[in-house]
């Protein structure tokens, strides 16, 4: 069985997440750009919660999970793992850590957005206490397709 470590994600990583993101996001058109990674990796305010998860025995990037923390709200970003690294928990890992950070943070509620399609990613919001609260119509393209916003309590 292959050792999973969470860990902080680092500006000289980028390019590795950025390759995660453009393989968990193939689907669609919607990967994390790299701009964004970087810019979110250089943040050193302490509203971002970045973390990786690591293969210990190659040390290749397999997952990430961005936060964005505003006041006592943590907004989810993204959560990607790699196709080939799935099914091994590696997201459940990622979704516990992120979570207790935030809490740790001072937050009370964490939001999100996700394709209504994509019901693996919805199935993994709803284990972590997510709740459906709305619809917006029209939201993703390529193909057009409604978002589901999901609210946890913290």
């Amino acid at each position: 069985m292959e050792k999973i470590k969470i860990k902080k994600g680092v500006l000289e990583e980028a390019q590795e997440i950025f390759e995660v993101s453009k393989d968990a996001f193939s689907l669609h058109s919607d990967p994390l750009p790299l701009s964004a990674i970087k810019e979110t990796l250089a943040d050193e305010g302490g509203n971002v919660v970045f973390l990786c998860s690591v293969n210990e025995d190659t040390g290749k990037i397999n997952g990430y999970i961005y936060f964005w923390i505003a006041i006592d709200e943590a907004q989810l970003y993204h959560v990607g793992v790699r196709k080939e690294d799935r099914g091994k928990g590696i997201a459940s890992l990622l979704m516990k850590e992120g979570l207790l950070i935030a809490k740790e943070k001072g937050c009370v509620l964490s939001t999100l957005e996700v394709r209504e399609s994509n019901e693996a990613a919805i199935g993994l919001y709803k284990k972590y206490g997510y709740e459906q609260v709305a619809k917006r119509k029209n939201y993703y393209n390529n193909p057009d397709e409604a978002a589901v916003l999901m609210n946890k309590e913290m």
